[in-house]
């Protein structure tokens, strides 16, 4: 699926269960670099209400929002900064600071259950009012339980199948 496919797809989607939108094509652990937007510049053009991305990796936005208060809006080029011919270049958005944090949690799902892990320094902003996941190996045991669907887009990413990276 494209991106402007998941962006019909959200659209379209009734809001009272999730909709899980999975980037294949951007996921580290495939040696994508985590930054691809193309699937967040569709979401936000055509993507309907209540979008949450996770793990988008941009360490300049961070030291810029941190700087901020939570509640602050703030303007920011985000994502897309490694190469940006492969899976979009960083969309310039307006986004509202809802939490900064250390990055630091304990997995409680089905995968790593009591592990520690870290990001690094971390927030979260509020840009468009869809879950859209940076990695699709275990997304299914995670997510199927709350979700009505899960699908599998190719955001043109460094790990697209389509890419010949």
């Amino acid at each position: 699926m494209t991106p402007a496919e998941a962006a019909q797809l959200s659209h379209a989607h009734e809001n009272t269960v999730a909709l899980v939108l999975a980037d294949l094509s951007d996921n580290p652990g495939d040696g994508a670099y985590g930054d691809a937007t193309d699937v967040l510049s569709a979401l936000m053009s055509d993507g309907g209400e209540n979008i949450l991305l996770g793990a988008l990796y941009d360490p300049v936005a961070v030291a810029m929002v941190a700087q901020a208060r939570v509640g602050a809006s703030l303007e920011l080029s985000l994502g897309g900064h490694s190469v940006p011919e492969y899976g979009g270049a960083p969309p310039v958005v307006t986004a509202q600071v809802r939490a900064l944090s250390d990055g630091n949690f304990i997995c409680d799902g089905p995968m790593w259950n009591r592990v520690v892990h870290s990001f690094g320094a971390a927030v979260i902003l509020q840009v468009s009012g869809v879950i859209s996941l940076k990695s699709f190996k275990h997304l299914r045991t995670a997510y199927a339980p709350y979700a009505a669907r899960i699908a599998l887009v190719d955001g043109g990413g460094l790990a697209s199948p389509r890419s010949g990276a």
